[in-house]
């Protein structure tokens, strides 16, 4: 099962064999969720070619047996989202998904793609369905949360952008990307939201985070372009155990 974006548990196997072979990841940015039951319904987002038009970004569906196409989006999607009645939401740059102008964030309900309530604006980069079923979108200026009737912004993000999204067991929240600072708290590309303010997680890294993970045993796992987390030298995954940070293994 692919849960988390760049920090990837591939058990789609199949799914991924079944690729047409005219499609071809191209890069590092891809994202894919899955929902539902056995076989679960898988969404891809990544930089490919389509059959009728090679330069296109599509967004592919598979449903246990073959893949089939969701729409183009006019440019980037960046991350996906399942909602819990499925919508599938994409973020991203685009301005467009196919005819319809719906720009940077578009939910797809199975049948149409639809714009979200008027909101927040800026390119999308980061997705997170939190327990309660509210939306959590991290923007290069905000992150902000959609909470089923409207939206509530949790902190303005100056220096950067919010590259990944993660909810922790006790209901807080941490930010992660290439970030100076959120709200009022600096932050070295790691911040954490408790319920009513943001401040540092750590004393950060010095490169840009792009992926976040809890790991079974309830820490942290960050990945990135980085070589130091704290004051610990990692090279690219570090784990934070609620105080400090420390190196995956060889990293």
């Amino acid at each position: 099962r692919i849960t988390e974006m760049g920090l990837l548990r591939l058990t789609t196997n199949p799914a991924v064999a079944a690729l047409p072979s005219h499609l071809r990841l191209k890069g590092s940015l891809f994202d894919i969720k899955t929902t539902g039951t056995s076989p679960e319904q898988v969404f891809l987002s990544a930089v490919i070619p389509s059959q009728s038009d090679p330069v296109n970004l599509d967004l592919y569906a598979w449903d246990g047996a073959a893949w089939s196409p969701l729409g183009n989006p006019s440019a980037e999607v960046a991350c996906l989202a399942v909602m819990p009645n499925g919508d599938l939401v994409a973020g991203g740059a685009f301005a467009a998904v196919g005819s319809v102008a719906i720009p940077n964030l578009a939910r797809w309900d199975g049948s149409v793609w639809s714009a979200f309530p008027a909101g927040p604006i800026g390119t999308v980069a980061a997705l997170r369905l939190l327990p309660n079923g509210d939306l959590l979108v991290g923007r290069g200026t905000s992150i902000d949360r959609w909470n089923g009737a409207g939206w509530v912004t949790l902190g303005a993000v100056t220096g950067g952008a919010v590259r990944a999204l993660l909810d922790l067991p006790n209901g807080e929240i941490v930010a992660a990307g290439s970030l100076q600072q959120i709200g009022n708290a600096a932050a070295s590309n790691l911040a954490q939201w408790n319920g009513s303010a943001w401040q540092p997680l750590g004393a950060g890294s010095n490169g840009t985070v792009h992926s976040l993970m809890r790991l079974p045993s309830g820490q942290l796992l960050a990945g990135g372009m980085f070589t130091v987390a704290g004051t610990v030298r990692i090279d690219g995954l570090g784990v934070w155990n609620g105080t400090a940070w420390g190196p995956l293994g060889a990293g």
